[in-house]
This record gives structure tokens, sequence and C-alpha cells, in this order.
């Protein structure tokens, strides 16, 4: 399932898309769609960097101009023939920031939506002080409700998927995630935090973590096209699940995805890429 058609489907609710709530998912729905089109115009780009100096050369340009051409040309050459793995570590990164930003803003929609949620144990275990709490605006209140139960429950502490099912499951809103999602958000968890902190090198709790990926400690992560979009799709097949687990709260249609998430790849196909 692309963003695209995520999107398409999710917007095709409107009895729902007004809400807060969906809001929330179609933001993030939307930076996918952001995502994608970077994509194709970097792709696009690299192209026509290629082929710039061979239609430069026909306007008689100055050597400076033609010299800068070339370089150019040399630089999306290389780029293209790496793969553009750069390209897509710096999407993965991004995407991974809004899924978190995402969960937490469907969280705070979802206790305006549904005040009840307030008396669930997450949020009776919260301790604030209550000068501090009246004096704050009710966004910066679900805010602050939202980082003090997150610290309780130890989100960051879980791994991939579950770091926000500890959330959903905090104001109602956990459920059933598809295995192939709950596997590929894992494992691009994992690789978002290769990416982030540790400048793409594999340690040995990243092969550990993610041993179907053959990668060994101190090799370089390389995300290629194939695995970004699968993570992209795993990304929209859950933001979709969370759209419709609000749908069913208020006894709303739900959401047909277009298309399965395909599922990790076993060693054969993996060598049949390398």
């Amino acid at each position: 399932m692309s963003p695209h058609d995520a999107s398409s489907e999710a917007s095709t609710a409107q009895d729902s898309a007004v809400e807060p709530w969906a809001e929330a998912i179609l933001r993030f729905i939307d930076y996918g769609i952001e995502v994608d089109a970077l994509i194709e115009m970097h792709l696009s780009g690299l192209g026509h960097a290629k082929k710039f100096p061979q239609l430069l050369e026909i306007t008689n340009p100055t050597p400076d101009a033609l010299t800068i051409a070339r370089r150019r040309a040399d630089i999306a050459l290389k780029i293209e023939v790496s793969g553009s793995h750069l390209m897509y570590a710096h999407c993965l990164l991004g995407l991974w920031s809004a899924l978190e930003a995402m969960v937490e803003d469907l969280a705070g929609a979802w206790m305006k939506a549904v005040p009840e949620v307030l008396e669930r144990a997450a949020f009776s275990k919260v301790r604030i002080p209550l000068a501090e709490f009246t004096r704050l605006s009710e966004d910066d209140r679900i805010r602050l409700l939202i980082s003090e139960a997150q610290r309780d429950l130890r989100t960051e502490l879980a791994s991939g998927v579950t770091r926000f099912e500890r959330l959903l499951e905090a104001v109602g809103l956990d459920g059933a995630v598809d295995a192939d999602v709950r596997k590929t958000i894992f494992e691009m968890w994992q690789s978002r935090n290769i990416l982030a902190h540790r400048a793409g090198i594999c340690d040995r709790k990243f092969t550990d973590s993610c041993p179907w990926l053959d990668y060994q400690p101190g090799d370089k992560l390389r995300i290629d096209a194939e695995r970004f979009e699968r993570y992209n799709q795993a990304l929209m097949s859950y933001s979709l699940a969370l759209f419709n687990r609000c749908r069913k709260h208020f006894n709303l249609s739900l959401i047909e995805a277009a298309a399965p998430v395909p599922s990790v790849p076993n060693q054969a196909e993996r060598n049949s890429h390398r």
C-alpha cells in the first residue's frame, strides 16, 4: 500500500475526516506522500544531472560551467550506482519521527474525543503538581499527561510497534497488529537506531535482533529502494489499522487495505538481490 492509496482510502471516510483523531493519522499519511514526492524528484534529478553536460555542450558553455556540470554528473552517477542509500536512510529517519508524533497526537486527540479514557489506570497513576497543571492550556495538559504516562509505562524501553501499543492501550486504542507489519516495523526501528546512533554501522545488538538481514557487526547498513518501500508499506498499513480502530469505536464502517505488506524476504530471496 502506497501513501497515496492509504490517503485515498482514509479520505473516503468523510464522516470522520474532520475529527482531530483522523487528522492526526491523515497528517502522517500526507507526510508519507511528501516523502514519495521527494524520492521521485531525487531520482529524476539524478537522471537530469547525468545528461546535462552533454546538453550543455550544444550551447558553447564556459569551461567552468562545463566542469561543474561534469562534476555533478559524476556525483549523480555515483549516487545512482550506490542505490541512493543515503537518501533512503534520511527518509527512513523522517518517517520514524513522523510515526512517533502521529501516535502521540492520536492519543491526545482520543483523550479529547473520549474523555472517559482519563479514568483508565495509566492516568490514575500520574502525579503532577496541581498548580502547574492548572496553569497549562488543555493541549499542554494532554501532552503532559501523555509524557508522564509514557514514562510510567516505560515505552522507551519497548521495541518496534510495542512502544506505540503501550501508549495506545493506555487510551483504549490498542489492538491486534498483523505479524508481517509487526516484524517489518521492528526491523525498521532497529535500522533507525543504527542510522541515528551508530552512524549506520551495524553492531552486535542489531545483527542479533535482525538475523534475517544477514549483516555482521561492523557492516555498513544500506537502505535500498526495495527495503524502504517495504517499511513504508508497513507504516501505511499500521496507520490504516489505527484509523479503523477509531472508526470501530464509533461503529463506523471499516476501510479495506489496498494491498498486504510484503513479508520479510527469506534467505533465497535475499541472495537473489545481492
